[in-house]
């Protein structure tokens, strides 16, 4: 495996996808629109396991199926891809970022805060008037 495809292998690994769907994703783009037959053969995913893969990627919308028989499938440009990972990672950051300063600074803000109090402690009754 070259250096540039180690790299694009994790980084799409980093992404969520399994080694399943790298494989599928990466044979789409690399050559073309496939059936899930021409696909399980070409890159060694067993035809069981196929579909699956199809319909995860196909879920987070990398690929698109074209109806007919057999249905084909072809990856969905990287660039739109890229813009919709983009805008959900926006979207999860916007609602991490509204829990924190909403929800648990409340929380936080609310909790009983530990008073110092002073406490001495005399030893005799000699020492009361002192």
């Amino acid at each position: 495996m070259s250096r540039i495809d180690e790299n694009l292998h994790r980084i799409l690994k980093d992404h969520g996808l399994t080694e399943y769907e790298i494989k599928t994703y990466l044979k789409l783009i690399f050559d073309g629109p496939a059936t899930p037959y021409e696909i399980s053969e070409s890159v060694s995913i067993p035809y069981a396991r196929v579909y699956g893969t199809l319909e995860g990627l196909e879920k987070r919308k990398w690929i698109r199926a074209r109806p007919g028989r057999p249905v084909v499938y072809e990856a969905n440009p990287p660039r739109s891809v890229a813009e919709l990972e983009l805008e959900q990672k926006k979207s999860e950051m916007e609602a991490f970022t509204n829990l924190m300063r909403q929800d648990l600074q409340a929380i936080y803000e609310r909790r009983e805060v530990v008073k110092h109090i002073s406490l001495w402690v005399i030893h005799g009754l000699d020492k009361i008037s002192e």
